[in-house]
């Protein structure tokens, strides 16, 4: 079973007079695709480095071109009828980008130069204040080819779903065996994926994985099953009974997800609060702008007694909801943290009454409607929001008072005497709880990975490219040669994990917040990806002298910004 399957299918759809003319996704891919190449100064190439692991593939110079040419023309690509259309298109761009890089077979080291650029690009697109359409330039950088013709397919799969089903289920259809064993070979790739999917630490698919629990329906199992019958009466869709089981699983976890702790696997994240002075300004303008915004809290009208017995107090809430989320959603960047403090915010302003966070959100799904100017932001939100159990609500709310009263301190111009307060206050509370880390198991962990010494044998044999970089710095190399040793040395150093996935599991957090302090002591020069791709052949290189048993086959990929979720357990 390979990926001719699916090319084959596509094909026959896209021959279908009546299919060209519908999917947004293959009317977009059609537009990317006759861009040309150009000569730009912004997609020039670099010298050919000496070491031939890591040669410039040219072709990747004219990809980089035909991306800025679809960003000079993504306004009007954009499909008026499209009821998300900013949103589709920039998520287009990138899966047809991925398409192009699965394509071109690149090495890592020119993947890594393109997603540079296309971030350059991308910036450089949304400062321009002519521009309507602009996409997040942190987007997910992928470089293991699997994982990202995986992605694509999955994608590209949810988006033609209709088309394939209508044709499966209305008339006879020459082609129904091709189009069955597409389908076939997309349940078992979506069975594999989610078999490892909790234990992977960067959510590639979190997309997709999200896109197969809204796109398809439980009754469409056995109408498929029934259509996808051969000459024998026996199953093309060998795959369906372990894809309906995956889905089911799915469903309870993800039931689970919502009113518990946390989204984001087991996870809690706790750094929420480094942006607390601005979230806290913008709630004092979303309440006392209310003349200079559009009035939306009409929804809240709808809320009665069916849905709490203090349901004017709920109507407040709303209110309340409603304005500081709309007035965020123009007046800040949208991000991880920005979601999950939303849901910090609103199980606080909950806290006194008998609402959860959960049933708040399933209030307002009844009142919402597509209307809501922010209702495609409020969709995504409201798959993040959990109820937070009282010992992690009060560790946040510590946090928060920390943030905040540091915070104070450092505005606080006027009142010497408000100065002091604010130092009393925070040294009170870090003093209260700053013996709570090391009652963590994991601190004890990672301790042992940090104390563990490292040999100038592993740095020449495996830290050469990670050397070669201009104005490496010196922790960076540290970093590396400790990395490779506790790699090869894992099971020797953290005796008590009997695991490899965990082994692997807490080296790679471990190596997360190495990697990070790093970055934040000089985020301009490292942001560019450099170090993690070198980091990325370090450790390739270190796993091909392990036994297959004993590696640890991860990339630091995905988006930097919400590795700090992910190293906090």
């Amino acid at each position: 079973m390979n990926s001719s399957i699916v090319e084959k299918a596509l094909d026959l759809l896209k021959d279908d007079d009546e299919f060209s003319t519908k999917p947004k996704l293959h009317l977009a891919y059609e537009k990317f695709n006759q861009q040309e190449s150009c000569k730009s100064n912004k997609c020039e190439k670099v010298e050919n480095p000496k070491n031939p692991e890591t040669q410039f593939n040219k072709e990747i110079v004219n990809l980089c071109c035909k991306v800025e040419n679809i960003l000079k023309i993504l306004d009007t690509s954009c499909l008026e009828n499209d009821e998300f259309a900013n949103k589709n298109c920039c998520d287009y761009l990138l899966y047809w980008l991925y398409g192009e890089i699965i394509k071109g077979k690149y090495n890592a080291f020119s993947i890594h130069w393109l997603y540079d650029k296309i971030q350059t690009l991308l910036e450089e697109n949304n400062s321009s204040s002519d521009r309507k359409v602009k996409c997040n330039e942190s987007f997910m950088r992928i470089f293991d080819m699997e994982k990202l013709t995986n992605k694509k397919i999955l994608f590209d799969f949810l988006s033609y779903y209709d088309s394939v089903y209508s044709i499966l289920t209305t008339g006879e259809s020459k082609n129904k065996k091709e189009y069955c064993q597409y389908l076939d070979f997309i349940f078992y790739i979506y069975s594999k994926i989610h078999e490892g999917y909790h234990s992977k630490t960067i959510k590639a698919y979190d997309n997709e994985i999200n896109g197969f629990q809204e796109k398809l329906k439980s009754n469409h199992y056995n109408i498929l099953k029934s259509k996808c019958l051969d000459l024998s009466q026996k199953s093309i869709l060998k795959h369906l009974n372990a894809f309906i089981h995956t889905l089911n699983v799915q469903q309870t976890e993800y039931s689970k997800l919502i009113s518990e702790p946390f989204n984001y696997g087991n996870f809690i994240n706790y750094d929420i609060f480094r942006y607390i002075h601005s979230y806290e300004a913008k709630e004092i303008l979303a309440r006392s702008n209310t003349d200079d915004m559009p009035d939306h809290t009409h929804y809240c009208s709808k809320i009665n007694e069916q849905h709490a017995s203090d349901y004017e107090g709920l109507k407040n809430t709303c209110k309340k909801f409603i304005l500081y989320f709309t007035y965020l959603s123009q007046n800040i960047p949208i991000d991880v943290n920005y979601f999950e403090y939303l849901n910090y915010w609103l199980n606080k302003e909950l806290k006194e009454t008998s609402t959860s966070a959960t049933d708040f959100i399933r209030v307002m799904d009844s009142i919402l409607n597509y209307e809501f100017p922010v209702y495609s932001l409020y969709y995504k939100f409201k798959d993040k929001v959990y109820n937070i159990k009282e010992d992690v609500f009060n560790e946040m709310d510590t946090l928060y008072t920390l943030y905040d009263n540091y915070n104070k301190f450092l505005t606080e111009t006027e009142n010497e005497n408000k100065c002091e307060e604010y130092v009393n206050t925070c040294l009170s509370v870090y003093t209260e709880n700053e013996n709570i880390l090391k009652y963590l198991s994991a601190h004890d962990i990672y301790k042992k990975l940090d104390d563990h010494t490292f040999d100038e044998v592993a740095c020449t044999n495996h830290c050469e490219e990670v050397i070669s970089l201009d104005d490496t710095k010196e922790d960076v190399i540290l970093l590396c040669a400790k990395l490779v040793k506790n790699l090869k040395e894992l099971p020797t150093i953290l005796t008590s994990v009997t695991s490899q996935d965990d082994l692997c599991s807490y080296l790679l957090y471990w190596s997360y917040e190495k990697i990070m302090n790093i970055f934040n002591k000089d985020l301009p020069k490292y942001n560019n990806y450099s170090v993690l791709n070198k980091l990325n052949y370090v450790l390739s290189n270190a796993n091909k002298a392990l036994k297959a048993d004993k590696r640890c086959s991860y990339n630091f990929d995905g988006i930097f910004g919400e590795w700090k979720i992910y190293s906090q357990s």
